[in-house]
């Protein structure tokens, strides 16, 4: 049944996903769910949580989750409002820090300012920074190949908004991005036409442009969702991975 994980919670500093419930309340960050735990636990119950950035909760302006990707832990990114990017949990794909260390029980800063907005999986940490330039590290978005780096690589200008979708099964990934101009780009998997039959069906690093007049971009596992000025709602890719793939036969549905 439903049950209050607590009370007097100010609406516009809670932040959930599928492995992380997120709140500030007494200028301090609230987190319980699979990704705050620790190896080996499975989740916190309802009524524990970890508490972070004592006195400076109300300075902390979005919370997201990179999801496990059904192999391992996930792991947590909290943006500033100062610009800073801090993180915990899984290093998996050198999403927290360059070393060897697998797995961080506390937050680490990771970018030290000039961040406006980030976005994450269980593979890649995205970031748009203050004068419009996305970046991204973790693994490679020019291949499949499990390469991965801590190094944030610049892969477009002048971008106000930024998605990128779960990871499944070592594919699934897309990552679609808005430009200050309105015009909607995307790359990564495009093997259920989540990027449209505008570039092959298989694995595009290279960007492709999807929209124009859009207002806000989303990405799904194998799906992209756009908003236009008009307030359309465009989706393409699947709507259900899972009914796309013949599990015992191991191939795509016709």
């Amino acid at each position: 049944r439903n049950q209050a994980v607590q009370k007097n919670i100010d609406g516009s500093k809670c932040w959930c996903d599928d492995d992380m419930f997120a709140y500030v309340q007494d200028d301090k960050l609230y987190l319980t769910g699979s990704a705050a735990a620790s190896p080996g636990d499975e989740c916190y119950k309802n009524e524990t949580v970890k508490t972070f950035f004592e006195g400076k909760g109300n300075e902390i302006k979005e919370v997201v989750c990179g999801k496990c990707d059904g192999y391992g832990k996930s792991n947590i990114f909290v943006l500033m409002k100062d610009g800073s990017v801090w993180g915990m949990g899984s290093n998996k794909c050198k999403m927290l820090s360059d070393s060897k260390q697998k797995y961080y029980p506390d937050f680490i800063k990771i970018i030290p300012k000039g961040v406006n907005m980030i976005a994450a999986n269980s593979n890649n940490v995205a970031m748009i920074k203050k004068n419009g330039s996305l970046y991204v590290w973790g693994k490679t978005l020019k291949s499949r190949e499990k390469i991965y780096s801590f190094h944030p690589k610049r892969i477009a200008k002048n971008v106000k908004e930024v998605s990128i979708s779960d990871a499944q099964f070592e594919g699934g990934t897309v990552l679609v991005y808005l430009r200050k101009n309105k015009v909607a780009y995307g790359l990564g998997d495009n093997s259920q036409h989540a990027l449209t039959d505008k570039c092959k069906k298989g694995w595009n690093s290279k960007a492709v442009m999807l929209r124009k007049n859009i207002k806000h971009v989303y990405a799904a596992p194998h799906a992209t969702i756009l908003l236009d000025n008009k307030a359309n709602l465009y989706w393409t890719g699947t709507q259900d991975y899972y009914a796309q793939y013949d599990w015992v036969n191991k191939k795509e549905k016709p």
